[in-house]
């Protein structure tokens, strides 16, 4: 071969070298567009069709409109002064029940109570308006502030406090009046849409069911009392709030997610990655992106699917939850940011939906147990002596079947059998030492006489 023909051929085994390493480099880059445009298309596809299908899908459409004026309750929460001013008072406190009073405080918290007339006034007025919209930036998402759930929850505790003195005093349809002012402190609570709002408001509720078991076991509750309660919990909404709570979480991450595209993690989100896993996210979205679109599709057909088991009985709404769970913690947008990529129904969160169904029922059920006392001079035997007289009874969300009942002295115990659908035979949650799915109590209201 002459040395021309030798050029020649070096010419275009270089040149060919050159066209094949090109085509490397650029067919994976050619793949990685389409694929990334393709999988945008299907997560924009599955939003449209949510879209459509009437779904709320950003924090606006579930933020409460905030009245104007004098029509808003947040307003006049807003203005309480004496909170401050019961703070020191609350803050040394051995105790919110009266059990662990000594004389001396009996005193100071009926001194207390009675320096702040106008502060439990203002907080009825409050409790008893219909609209109730917080000034709360929701756009910001979890970084959103809310001082007033934390007001909230101390204004129930000096509610628990007024309505312990009025027992202290023989009153025990005011103290029944202020557990009714909290229960609709508790629905003021979660107008908000996230679902932290809604565990503030199930705890809030909780004070104030436990506090009515204290003033039914007075014995002293006068049956238009007892009927006014009854009616204020049989419109209790122990779904809708729960629900908004959860499509408010939907909406947080839909938000979020550009928010991760554009760069904006360290600054806008480092409460929740860090630095070092933003950098790791950036990188991720980055080279990753169709397998991130293909996460952030997989999210949102995994909250539908939570959604639809909040329609579920609880066995199967928790096994539906922790599969959920499980599979949405694989994807790799959790894996990379070292954060757990949660469906906005967790079992925990569900679990805490039922226990406030529970307590609401079971309260319900001991109101109605009250009144026959009052009607014939005794409690029933059994809850099918009770439904003969009053007609259909609430059922244990837990098991869809009648709460259990029976006399204790001169009260009485009525239970739902609680996550673990064991009857424990009345033995009470206890919080301080139990976690939610830890077996073996059940969810008890008793009336101790």
């Amino acid at each position: 071969m002459t040395e021309p023909a030798r050029r020649k051929r070096r010419s275009c085994s270089w040149t060919c070298c050159g066209w094949f390493l090109a085509a490397a480099l650029l067919l994976p880059l050619l793949v990685w567009g389409v694929a990334s445009a393709i999988t945008a298309r299907m997560y924009q596809r599955e939003l449209d069709h949510l879209h459509r299908a009437g779904e709320p899908l950003t924090v606006s459409e579930l933020a409460p409109e905030v009245p104007a004026g004098h029509d808003n309750a947040a307003n006049v929460y807003a203005a309480l002064e004496s909170l401050d001013r019961m703070q020191p008072f609350m803050m040394a406190i051995p105790g919110y029940t009266s059990d662990r009073w000594d004389a001396q405080w009996r005193d100071r918290a009926r001194v207390a109570v009675a320096a702040n007339q106008h502060y439990f006034a203002a907080v009825e007025q409050a409790s008893r308006m219909g609209e109730c919209a917080f000034p709360v930036d929701w756009e910001a998402g979890r970084m959103a502030l809310k001082p007033h759930l934390r007001d909230l929850r101390e204004t129930a505790r000096c509610l628990q406090v007024r309505a312990e003195v009025q027992l202290l005093d023989g009153k025990p349809d005011e103290a029944a009046a202020s557990c009714a002012t909290l229960l609709r402190v508790a629905d003021h609570a979660e107008t908000g849409p996230a679902m932290f709002d809604v565990l503030v408001a199930h705890a809030i509720r909780a004070i104030a069911l436990r506090e009515l078991e204290r003033v039914l076991s007075s014995g002293s509750l006068s049956p238009s009392a007892c009927r006014t309660l009854y009616e204020q919990l049989s419109r209790a909404d122990t779904t809708g709030p729960f629900l908004r709570g959860a499509q408010g979480e939907r909406a947080w991450w839909i938000m979020t997610f550009p928010m991760i595209e554009e760069g904006r993690v360290s600054s806008g989100l480092a409460h929740l990655f860090g630095d070092e896993s933003a950098r790791r996210v950036d990188l991720y979205q980055m080279f990753g992106r169709p397998n991130w679109n293909l996460d952030k599709l997989r999210y949102l057909r995994a909250c539908e699917r939570a959604f639809t088991a909040l329609d579920s009985p609880w066995p199967t709404a928790r096994k539906q939850l922790e599969d959920l769970e499980a599979q949405v913690g694989r994807l790799t947008l959790s894996r990379v940011s070292g954060s757990a990529l949660t469906v906005p129904v967790t079992p925990r969160s569900l679990c805490s939906r039922y226990r406030n169904a529970a307590r609401i029922s079971s309260a319900r059920l001991a109101l109605a147990l009250e009144l026959y006392r009052h009607e014939r001079g005794r409690y029933p035997n059994s809850l099918e002596e009770l439904a003969k007289a009053r007609g259909k009874l609430p059922l244990d969300p837990f098991t869809g079947k009648p709460f259990r009942y029976r006399r204790e002295g001169n009260g009485f115990a009525v239970w739902s059998l609680g996550p673990d659908m064991t009857d424990n035979n009345g033995r009470d949650f206890n919080p301080s030492k139990e976690e939610w799915d830890t077996p073996g109590y059940d969810l008890v209201f008793r009336v101790a006489r």
